[in-house]
């Protein structure tokens, strides 16, 4: 990691005296071995070793950006599907054309058969209906055909099987990674084609994982097609199954999808839909046309319009196929259904050059808290489209069903919830989600902070913003405390989420709530300007690409022009706990001197108010470096005219410390009259 000089500290408010427990003169302190081992000393983020090989080849580099040989796979789908909902049947066929960018010579190409979660005996984290996994039925690699063998439960002792020599069977299947040995090597600057047919049981049921059916004539599809595997300059193929916790990395690349349904049944997917005329009626596609011009609301389809001939063209029973296209997407998810109420608006996407986005809201009619849903969805957009990075596709679409919430390039799945503020709450959520890791394409299986953890540090913005006095921000606070008091906390953020068990509050805290956390402290440390900026330039860096954490730490410190690592490894590696306390307060001719205890494992900055019997205040901060020299105490003094009545540290919340009851003091009235410390 680049090793920048610390900027120098932002001007306390208040002239005060920095004075170090253990000083034995001016300038210096010592700490004893033992001291040492508890201390709160700064520590080395050192990046793993592939990263470290990646910066010597030059594939990444110090400062966060990509580096100047940077590379990554392309990979472009042509799917076809059609969907029988009476018997829940997906019959699929693609083509999938493979370039290599890569510098190495690949023997064999890695496919995920996410499907197969839903194998009997198929590793998984979680409870998952049976339907028997996917089955591939034709498989011809650049012209050759070759044999795909049926999943073997007993194989799933040994995931690692994926990962075994090329000398292998030409096809494996292992859970649901699917292993295939090309016929001939594919060189640097090659592309190949894949040809695959298969067949799934569309799973049912509430609780499946992030997708299946939502009712008898309703489905949100995802994880529907054989897809191609990362390969990337870290570490080479994914062959990590699919276990449900855990989510995913994924190439990006071009979708070109075609879907049959019965007509009657509308569907929404990732791309643009390039043959309205041959699936809506010219009614639907002029109310559409309206709301494309308007950022208000336009009722596309009401339940008047349910039915063949109305919401869609064609006649009962009778097929028609919906053709998307979609480019520099990771993934395609679609939703389709007969009786979906279809709300329609736009939302401005990037207001230096005016260009807006078309914003759509499918919901059943019993869906209470989904009335508002498209004004929800344009608002939370803008948003983003502001505070993040102009939002790049044509049309996002927000559906409801039975998955909590889940996101996919340009549609995202989620619940009819109790209330309305949830349902605004999580659609901007998993919204948010478009960003990241849709358009900047982190791992989400190995390091789930850096999509959820930034994700919901971004939709507070957005909740405030819908709700003016929205507690988003003092929620994830709030939770985050009493998961710290009540919870394992020997988790760390940068631990894999299949490694935690699903079930408890773990992942909930430590994917979501903790990384906000830390990155609402972030905020607070650097300025909010400088921040904004720093997410800015990791987003633009990383636009439909591939960052690590490491990429994401050194963008944040090339931009402040800071060393930030004192900042990172208690956050991330370790406990990430924030806890001062006020020891003492002793009062002395006009001058207060606050005794602060870090009680915690990260090094907080200082921010005191101290309140007079007048009712004035007066704040006091010092940086995060008072706690560089490893010391577990400082004291703070300033001079404040008038009788000290009250001390509180982090009166804001700015830095979520885990007890503030000891951040508290007040005066207390002895007999004599005189002041005493006390909480």
């Amino acid at each position: 990691m680049i090793s920048i000089p610390a900027a120098a500290p932002r001007a306390p408010l208040v002239r005060c005296a920095l004075l170090l427990l253990g000083v034995l003169a001016a300038g210096a302190h010592s700490i004893s071995t033992e001291a040492q081992e508890t201390a709160l000393a700064p520590l080395e983020v050192r990046p793993g070793p592939a990263f470290l090989k990646a910066v010597e080849r030059g594939t990444r580099s110090p400062s966060g950006e990509p580096g100047a040989a940077y590379w990554q796979q392309r990979v472009a789908y042509d799917i076809r599907a059609s969907v029988d909902l009476a018997s829940r049947l997906l019959i699929g066929h693609e083509t999938v054309t493979y370039t290599n960018a890569s510098p190495d010579t690949l023997h064999s190409v890695v496919f995920h058969l996410y499907q197969n979660l839903f194998a009997p005996g198929a590793a998984n984290t979680r409870a998952v209906p049976l339907t028997g996994g996917i089955t591939i039925d034709s498989l011809i690699v650049a012209g050759t055909r070759l044999a795909v063998p049926v999943l073997d439960p007993a194989a799933e002792a040994a995931i690692s099987a994926a990962t075994a020599p090329d000398t292998s069977a030409p096809v494996r299947v292992t859970g649901t990674i699917l292993k295939v040995r090309l016929p001939a090597p594919l060189p640097p600057g090659g592309e190949t084609t894949f040809a695959i047919g298969w067949h799934f049981t569309i799973p049912s049921g509430e609780g499946v994982p992030r997708m299946g059916m939502v009712d008898s004539t309703t489905a949100q599809i995802a994880q529907w097609y054989p897809q191609i595997a990362t390969y990337d300059d870290l570490a080479g193929w994914d062959t990590r199954p699919y276990l449900s916790n855990g989510e995913f990395y994924l190439e990006y690349g071009t979708f070109d999808i075609a879907i049959t349904a019965p007509a009657g049944a509308v569907v929404q997917a990732t791309g643009t839909l390039v043959n309205p005329e041959d699936v809506l009626t010219e009614e639907t596609r002029a109310r559409l046309e309206r709301a494309a011009a308007s950022g208000e609301t336009v009722h596309v389809l009401t339940e008047a319009d349910f039915g063949p001939g109305r919401a869609t063209r064609g006649r009962a029973g009778e097929p028609i196929t919906w053709r998307f296209h979609a480019e520099n997407v990771r993934d395609a998810a679609f939703a389709l259904g007969d009786h979906y109420l279809w709300d329609a608006a736009s939302g401005l996407a990037d207001s230096a050059s005016g260009r807006r986005t078309a914003v759509h809201a499918l919901y059943r009619p019993g869906a209470k808290t989904w009335r508002e849903s498209a004004r929800m969805t344009r608002d939370a957009i803008e948003v983003f489209s502001r505070n993040v990075y102009p939002y790049p596709y044509a049309h996002i679409t927000s559906s409801e069903g039975l998955v909590g919430g889940m996101e996919y390039p340009m549609i995202v799945f989620v619940r009819d919830f109790e209330t309305e503020v949830r349902t605004q709450r999580v659609i901007a959520h998993e919204l948010g989600h478009e960003w990241f890791p849709m358009m900047v394409g982190s791992d989400e299986t190995a390091f789930a902070w850096l999509d959820e953890g930034v994700n919901t540090y971004i939709t507070i913005a957005a909740a405030e913003h819908y709700y003016p006095d929205s507690r988003e921000r003092s929620e994830i606070r709030d939770r985050y405390r009493r998961f710290q008091h009540a919870a394992n906390t020997s988790f760390a953020l940068m631990d894999a989420p299949d490694a935690i068990a699903v079930g408890g509050s773990e992942v909930a805290v430590l994917g979501y709530r903790k990384p906000a956390v830390a990155l609402l402290a972030l905020h607070e440390i650097l300025g909010g300007e400088t921040y904004d900026r720093a997410l800015r330039e990791y987003t633009r860096r990383w636009l439909y690409r591939h960052p690590s954490p490491w990429d994401f730490f050194n963008t944040f410190e090339d931009v402040a022009g800071r060393d930030l690592d004192w900042f990172w490894q208690p956050w991330f590696y370790g406990s990430g706990v924030s806890d001062l306390a006020i020891e003492a307060v002793a009062l002395a001719s006009g001058r207060v001197t606050i005794s602060v205890r870090n009680e915690g494992t990260v090094l907080s900055p200082i921010r005191a108010r101290i309140t007079t019997a007048d009712g004035r205040t007066v704040p006091v901060e010092a940086p995060a470096s008072v706690w560089f020299g490893g010391q577990r105490s400082v004291r703070v003094e300033a001079d404040v005219p008038g009788e000290v009545v009250r001390v509180e540290l982090d009166p804001d919340a700015a830095f979520t410390d885990v007890d503030p009851e000891d951040d508290v003091w007040t005066s207390v009235e002895t007999s004599s009259g005189a002041p005493e410390g006390g909480r």
